[in-house]
Formats: structure tokens, C-alpha cells, sequence
């Protein structure tokens, strides 16, 4: 669907931002993916997305480029479950 064919370029931007000491730009793309992640049913994706959303509003970014590496893996997850269809 849409929201994982954005999910890369929009992680790609927060690494952007992330590399370049830009808080506002990793929340700004964090909360993007955590609402698309809301609207689809996504929970662990919108929790991690949260997490980096907050640290990033408070100009924290020690540890978010291992909570990216944890959202591409979630992403992942989601993705799998959603080529398997229903169970």
C-alpha cells in the first residue's frame, strides 16, 4: 500500500536529518510514519515511531539511529504479514 511504499524515502529523510543534527526534521518524519502507521493497524511501528517522535521534540537524538535500524524491522515484519494475507 502507500504507507510502505513512502515508509523508506520517509525513514531515508529522518537519517538525513539524523546525520545532520536536525531534530525537527527526524520528528517531523517520525510523525508522519507514526499516523500512517495508526491508520493501518500498525501498532508496533506507531510505538517506535513515537519514541523516536519524542525524543526528537526534545532535541534528544542519542539513540535513534538504532530506533530506525528497529523501525525498518518492524517495517519489514508488517510488510511479511501483509504478503501473507489473512490467517
Amino acid at each position: 500500500g502507500l504507507f510502505l511504499s513512502q515508509a523508506p524515502d520517509r525513514i531515508a529523510a529522518a537519517r538525513v536529518a539524523l546525520e545532520t543534527g536536525a531534530p525537527a526534521e527526524v520528528e517531523r518524519a517520525a510523525h508522519a510514519l507514526r499516523s500512517s502507521g495508526a491508520q493501518i493497524g500498525a501498532s508496533r511501528v506507531r510505538a517506535v515511531c513515537a519514541e523516536i517522535e519524542s525524543r526528537a521534540a526534545g532535541g534528544h537524538l542519542t539513540g535513534v539511529a538504532e530506533l530506525l535500524a528497529s523501525l525498518e524491522r518492524e517495517l519489514g515484519r508488517y510488510e511479511a504479514g501483509e504478503s501473507a494475507g489473512p490467517s
